[in-house]
This record gives C-alpha cells, sequence and structure tokens, in this order.
C-alpha cells in the first residue's frame, strides 16, 4: 500500500501545481482592451510573419493595444489591432513591425500622426505601413558571417592541427592547472597569514593617527627632551675633550683614540639635533608621516578596503551540479551542468548547459506553383512543417532570489526567455521546481515544466516530472509532453577545497 500511495502523493502535487500555474497564465494572457473600451482599425503587410494573436500594439513603448486577428486579403496579410478609446489615430499615421529580441518575437509600433487632422475611424485602414529589416536578410549576414568564421577555423586548423603544435597545446594546459591548483594553494595556506597583515595594518594606522591627532604636545616634549639630552652630552664631551687636551707625554698618546671617537660621538648627536628638528617641522618622508592626517587617514581607508575585498571573496559561495534525465516517451537522455554563484544565502546567480535531444522547434514553410493560363508560375498555397533538429546544446542563465521557502528565478531558460519557481518544503529535503518558457513561439501553448527534487544526503539528489504540460501531439513525442525521471550529483567549493588538498599536486 506505501508503494502506490507515495507516487500518487506525487502525482496530486504535480497535478495540482500544473493547474494553479495554468490558472495563472490564464489570467495574465486575458485582454484587458475590451470592445466597450477600444476601437479597431486594420493595416496590411508584405509579411507577418512573427506576429500572432495578442501581440502587442505600442506607441513610445506604451503598450496601447493588441493583434485582434491574421487574415490573407490578396497577397498581403491583414492584421486587425484593437486600440483603447484613449488613444485617437489620424490619416497620416504610420504602424511598422518591431522585433523585442533576437528570439523571434514581434510586436507593432504605432506613430498617431498629427493632432488636428482626420481620425482614423473605427474599422478603417491605415495605409502608410512602413517596410521593416526581414529575417531573411539577418539570416543572409549570419550566413557570410558563417562563412568568414569557417575561413578562420580553417587557418586555425592549419595552425593548430599538427603534432607538435597539439603537443604544445597540451602542455599549456597542464601547466596553466598545475599553476591554478598552486594559486589556490597558496591562498588556502597564507588566508590566516594574510588577516594577521591587514590587522597588523589597522593596529599600525590607528597609532599613526593618535599620534598624529592627539599626542601633538608629547611628540614636541619629547623632542625638546632630545635637544636637552645632545646639549648635555655635548657639553660632557667637551669636558672630557679638555681633559684629554691637557694630558702630557704617553697620556696623550694613550688617549688619542679615546679623542677621536669622542669627536666622532659630537658629530653624530650634531646629526641626530639636525634629524629631529626636521621631524618637528615635519619636512622628509618621516615628518610628513608623523605630522600629516591626511596620510593617516588613507593608510587606514586603504586597510579598510583591502579588508573588504577578502571579505567579499571569502563569502562568494559556488556550487557545481551535474544531472541526467530520461524521457519516457522520446526514449532518450537529457544532461545538464550546472553552475551557481551565491554572494548571499537569498539570491545567486545560475548558468547551465544542456544537452537536448528535443533540439529547438522550427517551423518551415513550402511553397505550392502552378502553372497559370499565361505560363507563368504562380503560388497556389503554402505547406507548413514542424519539425525538432536533435541534439541542441542549450544554455540557461538565470537569476534567484529567495524569500523564505520560495525561490524566484528569472532569465533565459534553454535558450528561451522565461521564468521559475522553487519551494523548498520538508526541511529543504524536497523541492518542487516549475519553470515556465518558450513564451513566443506561433502556434504553440507556453512550454511548462514541473518537477520533483528529492535530497538524498549532501551531495546526490533524485528528479521526476512532466514536460510540455500544456501542448500534447500523439504523433510527435519530441513536440509535446513527456515524462522523465533521473538523478545527478552537486558538490561546493567547500568539497572541491577537500578534494584538491587530498589529491595533491599532479604528477609531472
Amino acid at each position: 500500500m506505501h508503494k502506490v500511495l507515495t507516487p500518487l502523493k506525487v502525482g496530486v502535487v504535480i497535478v495540482v501545481t500544473a493547474v494553479i500555474l495554468a490558472y495563472f497564465i490564464g489570467g495574465v494572457s486575458k485582454s484587458k482592451f475590451s470592445a466597450s473600451d477600444s476601437y479597431n482599425v486594420f493595416a496590411l503587410f508584405d509579411d507577418v510573419t512573427g506576429l500572432v494573436t495578442k501581440s502587442r500594439v505600442v506607441v513610445a513603448g506604451v503598450a496601447v493595444g493588441q493583434i485582434e486577428g491574421i487574415s490573407l486579403k490578396g497577397r498581403r496579410g491583414k492584421v486587425l489591432l484593437r486600440i483603447g478609446n484613449d488613444i485617437p489615430l489620424f490619416d497620416d499615421a504610420t504602424i511598422t513591425k518591431r522585433s523585442s529580441s533576437i528570439l523571434g518575437d514581434y510586436y507593432l509600433e504605432i506613430q498617431p500622426g498629427t493632432e488636428g487632422r482626420p481620425r482614423i475611424r473605427d474599422g478603417s485602414e491605415i495605409t502608410n505601413v512602413l517596410p521593416s529589416l526581414k529575417v531573411e536578410d539577418i539570416f543572409g549576414s549570419l550566413n557570410q558571417i558563417a562563412v568568414d568564421i569557417k575561413e578562420v577555423t580553417g587557418a586555425m586548423s592549419d595552425v593548430f592541427g599538427s603534432k607538435e603544435t597539439s603537443g604544445s597545446l597540451k602542455k599549456i594546459v597542464a601547466d596553466t592547472s598545475q599553476l591554478s591548483e598552486e594559486v589556490t594553494r597558496l591562498l588556502q595556506k597564507n588566508s590566516e597569514r594574510l588577516d594577521r597583515i591587514l590587522s597588523d595594518i589597522e593596529t599600525v594606522t590607528s597609532n599613526l593617527r593618535g599620534m598624529s591627532e592627539g599626542s601633538q604636545d608629547d611628540l614636541g616634549e619629547a623632542i625638546s627632551n632630545l635637544r636637552e639630552i645632545t646639549k648635555t652630552t655635548k657639553e660632557i664631551v667637551a669636558n672630557i675633550q679638555g681633559i684629554v687636551g691637557r694630558g702630557e707625554g704617553d697620556l696623550k698618546e694613550g688617549v688619542s683614540g679615546v679623542k677621536e671617537m669622542v669627536s666622532r660621538l659630537n658629530r653624530t648627536l650634531e646629526s641626530v639635533e639636525k634629524i629631529a628638528a626636521r621631524i618637528e617641522k615635519g619636512e622628509g618622508n618621516v615628518g610628513k608621516l608623523l605630522k600629516d592626517e591626511k596620510i593617516a587617514g588613507a593608510l587606514e581607508e586603504t586597510a579598510d578596503a583591502v579588508s573588504e575585498i577578502a571579505g567579499k571573496v571569502s563569502r562568494l559561495r559556488t556550487i557545481v551540479s551535474m544531472r541526467s534525465e530520461y524521457n519516457y516517451y522520446q526514449r532518450a537522455a537529457k544532461s545538464y551542468f550546472s553552475l551557481a554563484l551565491q554572494p548571499k544565502e537569498d539570491k545567486y546567480y545560475l548558468i547551465e548547459l544542456i544537452d537536448d535531444p528535443r533540439g529547438n522547434y522550427a517551423k518551415t514553410y513550402t511553397r505550392i506553383l502552378a502553372t497559370g493560363a499565361t505560363g507563368k508560375l504562380t503560388e497556389t498555397g503554402r505547406e507548413e512543417s514542424v519539425s525538432t533538429p536533435p541534439n541542441t546544446l542549450k544554455i540557461s542563465a538565470e537569476f534567484a532570489k529567495r524569500f523564505y521557502f520560495a525561490t524566484f528565478r528569472v532569465g533565459i531558460i534553454e535558450s528561451s526567455g522565461g521564468g521559475g519557481l522553487d519551494l523548498d518544503v520538508l526541511r529543504w529535503h524536497f523541492t518542487l521546481r516549475t519553470d515556465v518558457f518558450e513564451l513566443a513561439i506561433p502556434d504553440k501553448l507556453p512550454r511548462i515544466r514541473t518537477m520533483g527534487l528529492i535530497n538524498i544526503g549532501d551531495h546526490i539528489y533524485v528528479v521526476g516530472g512532466a514536460d510540455d504540460l500544456l501542448n500534447y501531439d500523439k504523433d510527435r513525442a519530441d513536440l509535446s509532453r513527456d515524462f522523465f525521471f533521473g538523478a545527478g550529483v552537486r558538490f561546493t567549493d567547500d568539497d572541491l577545497k577537500s578534494l584538491f588538498t587530498v589529491t595533491g599536486n599532479p604528477v609531472k
């Protein structure tokens, strides 16, 4: 009985989450432009590729309406728009198609025209349609760039393809790896010493500030005392010189060395007196160091900045994760490599590389031509086909922010804009994760993926869930919902440091 209840509970949680997300997405997708507070206009375009129902219509970047419908009129596409009543359009208004991102998301931009001219009424046409940059032109440029890159890579292959060059590159990579390990070990070994150095710098700057701010009188008194000592010592030396100078015969010869030593001592004391005077006036590097408050303040600020930088580096946490999932209907595996950079406990940056057998959603058109009465080929229709080229390497780059047990994510998910929500329950041992992405693909509902993640210890976890819940095609497993299960491992920077400490230096 327990074996049946556990999967049933997981299934109930997944279904409830999917229903809540579907209701949320349905509420967001509801139009705010109703028939009572808006009016309809239309425009004819030579190319309506990328435009879909409910796409935005903006004026100066502000949404003022949406696309109500798209149809074919003759050889041109007729786009029906619904515009808010508070936005009047005049007969010299212009409209053009814009791309909001490189992911194929398009919208329409309108310039309302000149006030005072006749207004465009409900059901009328916007005649001034400005041309826009076509995707084919961009792909043509990209194709030329690809050709140039191919030539460059060919040249690089000629340079680096030999056995001698390959061996040199391998040696460089090995030396670089060894150098990075040596730097890491050196930083680990001397972290306490660096902390002590910073502490000593702070102590020195504090003492210097105390000397420069609160000890001016004491410093002057010390210099005065030094002068008195110097003066007294000079008198004593003078007396000794007189006594030695009055001796006769062997006495003078015996104490001649003493006289020379006393002379040197007298010169030395004079130099000390001059140095003390310069220090008291604030001359020279030592005098500036003791008298200038700015230098002491700058030293203290430098120590604080170095301490702050070292603290930020030590607080940055790195988490490396790898997992693999098996898709039931596709009969294929999907692999992830993740790198999370966590500067604080409640936020992190996530970068992922995904080897996806499902590939990218690609839609192509095939023209159907026939010979007309004049003997020329004319287009009589089009056939659409959808495909997903397999084994595509995709990239995710997300920013995550946590509030209590809920973590919100936003950014690029599998090379498409989107967001996600993670709910950590059961004392952080179970995580319910939901992703919503691929929001702007024509004739396709957003892709929703939900999964449960169970932690087994600190480094191993298992996952299971459903992908693409809103789309279903029984004949195309790579284009509709699927179920998956898998497992993964994760390591933190502390684990990696321990691993480097145990393995030691690589053997040359």
